[in-house]
């Protein structure tokens, strides 16, 4: 019983001096967010937080160049606000000699950070619906780190899995300027939600060594199905639509090739698909 609690009170004071030694600049930053409910009622309002719990910061190894890299688990803060059926929010920060840089911000229900192939991988498992199913259904989403790119690059899961259907960006993007327009003439005027127009690069699809991107509008208040599927826009020569998605159709991108290859689907029945080569004329 004694070496339970010493164990206990190792394991806590351990998590205690990891959060201590995280970057006050993460620290600060998370102390503001779980403090961040300003625009309630006052009745409404949580206690301010003066302390980050010990276990919400965790020390990690994202890319094995010496420098600490550091994770902070939203579901170690004791409040739901921050998790859902997809999970917890996860931040993880890469260790620079400039201070620390935001690289995966998202919510997943298992990260996990491994070695597999002789590189760190991260290995997620988020919402099905980032898989294209439903959100009960296990979508599995794996990354290195590229430092030449200075991003992070799809790898294929610990399962197995190449082809990302849907896909699944570590966090948000900046998507090219030319995008914008469209972007905007996609939104839906819908006043129940938010509309949200999603926008997130993908491997090279065409072999000129630049990453492509994806297009997805959001969904119509009258309607389960999208206002349009999924537009494909290649980067090669300039910025250019290179297909649109039919209602029916499924994408998804197979990284195992390189480059990695557009697949698409009309018969899915219970989120397993039948894919075939998509042929953008560029190869």
């Amino acid at each position: 019983m004694r070496r339970a609690a010493l164990v206990l009170m190792l394991s806590l004071g351990l998590g205690a001096c990891a959060a201590a030694r995280a970057p006050s600049l993460i620290q600060a930053a998370v102390l503001t967010e779980l403090n961040d409910d300003i625009d309630l009622p006052p009745e409404d309002r949580r206690p301010q937080v003066t302390r980050v719990p010990p276990s919400m910061i965790t020390r990690v190894n994202l890319d094995k160049d010496g420098v600490p890299d550091w994770r902070v688990d939203y579901g170690e803060a004791g409040l739901s606000v921050w998790c859902g059926t997809g999970g917890c929010l996860q931040k993880l920060y890469r260790g620079t000699e400039a201070g620390p840089v935001l690289v995966f911000e998202n919510q997943v229900r298992e990260l996990a950070v491994v070695d597999r192939a002789g590189e760190r991988r991260l290995e997620i498992e988020v919402h099905g619906t980032h898989c294209g199913g439903a959100g009960v259904m296990e979508c599995r989403f794996a990354f290195a780190w590229d430092p030449a790119a200075d991003r992070w690059a799809e790898r294929p899961s610990a399962q197995g899995t190449v082809l990302m259907e849907g896909g699944f960006p570590p966090m948000a993007e900046t998507h090219p300027s030319e995008l914008s327009g469209l972007v905007q003439s996609l939104a839906s005027d819908c006043t129940e939600y938010t509309p949200r127009v999603e926008v997130f690069s993908v491997p090279d699809l065409d072999g000129d060594d630049a990453r492509d991107w994806f297009v997805k509008p959001p969904y119509r208040c009258d309607s389960d199905s999208r206002v349009a599927n999924v537009i494909v826009f290649l980067t090669r020569g300039g910025l250019h639509e290179a297909y649109r998605a039919q209602e029916d159709e499924v994408l998804a991108v197979d990284i195992a090739t390189t480059p990695a290859a557009l697949l698409r689907s009309r018969e899915c029945d219970l989120g397993v698909c039948r894919f075939t080569p998509v042929s953008l004329g560029v190869r």
